[in-house]
């Protein structure tokens, strides 16, 4: 397994050194995960602070072996002769942040483990399988700040797909990335006002929609050359397509991610857009979904008020029934509301979903706030949007998300 070198130990209670009857577990264990002690500390100070903490792991577990992999993460090995539970339980009573003292100062010092447990793994039948699911279980524990996290049968295979992907991701060329555009239409004369252009990804194998490789593409940092491909085309195809089908107060709806409005150069980017292709801005809507919306003092929202500020609208996508996104609609300039389409199809039933919507509706009209009904489906749905007194609509009744060449030309 390639590790630098082995720690021995003896037995305790729930464990033997080797072999014997019980369940495999291996604990990988990553300390000062994200550097903090190391920077506020020093390395060699954050390294022996590493080795307390690994001598006190070794006293509280006394495993078969530690596989010390580098100063701040090794591989704790133990055979396992008692319950899931009571291994759960010891487990968790592992601090998450070790107070250390060094030459008579105190010190603290973070650790996260990932834990593969051979009885929640039953086709991991070989020490290296069951490393690489302690190794995924860390990712695991990293990604979601969790203490311990513990491989399930499917975490290593979730974990391998994200990387196939990310290479996939990496491999593909800008045109492999197209728009496809979905339209909105006036409630009042059920007229195409505008088009939300929708991502999507021709992968060898199938169309891929953002939902299924959008986080992957920011974690990653591919998300820019994507993202921007995207607008680009977008806004061409307003100044172009749209324009001469559906009039010169047509509009084009473009969906931010958190990520993509922290890119530095975006508000240039799209504001160069405007300029060279010569759109009015007001007639491009920039889309922040209501579980992206971002901290009032962050980048993000600097770059949303500057985005508004050269004269686009800002709309929340997917305005759900929890309100999260009722401050930001008070402090940060939003244009127009989406109501998710979880609201929109219950409409019919009544209840607290559609008292819901009509609230939200309420304050979206003493605001001067547009309201957008998405998911449309029905003639029920559309009567109870229009009754509500929606601005304008999205959804299958109305046409699905096409290519430009289909869905502007049976449109207009």
């Amino acid at each position: 397994m390639g590790y630098d070198h082995l720690v021995g130990a003896t037995g305790r209670r729930g464990c033997t050194a080797s072999g014997g009857a019980g369940d495999k577990v291996v604990i990988m264990v990553r300390v000062d995960p994200h550097h903090r002690a190391t920077a506020a500390y020093g390395r060699d100070v954050a390294v022996r602070l590493a080795g307390r903490v690994m001598s006190s792991l070794q006293e509280q577990l006394n495993p078969a072996a530690i596989a010390i992999h580098t100063d701040f993460e090794w591989a704790i090995t133990m055979v396992w002769q008692e319950s899931r539970t009571q291994l759960v339980d010891l487990l968790r009573r592992m601090p998450a942040v070790h107070l250390v003292t060094l030459d008579g100062r105190a010190y603290v010092i973070d650790a996260l483990m990932g834990v593969a447990y051979s009885g929640d793994l039953p086709t991991a039948d070989s020490p290296d399988e069951l490393q690489a699911h302690a190794d995924a279980a860390l990712c695991d524990a990293l990604r979601r700040q969790f203490t311990t996290s513990y491989a399930g049968p499917l975490t290593l295979g979730a974990l391998r797909d994200e990387v196939d992907l990310v290479r996939r991701l990496r491999s593909s060329k800008g045109d492999d990335f197209f728009v496809v555009y979905q339209p909105l239409v006036g409630l009042d004369d059920l007229e195409v006002r505008g088009f939300e252009s929708l991502l999507r990804w021709d992968a060898p194998e199938a169309i891929v929609t953002p939902e299924m490789f959008m986080s992957e593409a920011e974690s990653s940092s591919l998300i820019v050359p994507i993202s921007w491909h995207s607008i680009r085309e977008s806004i061409a195809a307003l100044a172009t397509q749209i324009s001469q089908r559906f009039g010169p107060t047509s509009f084009v709806s473009i969906n931010l991610s958190r990520q993509q409005l922290l890119d530095a150069e975006i508000v240039e980017y799209i504001g160069d857009l405007i300029r060279e292709y010569g759109v009015d801005p007001a007639r491009i809507w920039v889309e922040i979904g209501e579980d992206q919306m971002i901290a009032l003092d962050s980048s993000a929202a600097q770059a949303v008020v500057q985005l508004h500020a050269i004269g686009c609208r800002i709309c929340v996508d997917d305005l759900g029934s929890g309100f999260s996104a009722l401050s930001y609609i008070r402090d940060l300039p939003v244009d127009v509301l989406k109501i998710d389409r979880s609201l929109i199809s219950n409409l019919v039933a009544g209840g607290h979903d559609r008292a819901v919507v009509q609230a939200i509706c309420e304050m979206a009209m003493a605001t001067g706030i547009v309201t957008v009904a998405e998911g449309i489906e029905s003639a029920d749905v559309l009567a109870e949007v229009k009754a509500l007194g929606f601005d304008l609509g999205q959804g299958y009744l109305f046409g699905r998300p096409d290519l430009p060449l289909v869905v502007f030309d049976e449109l207009a």
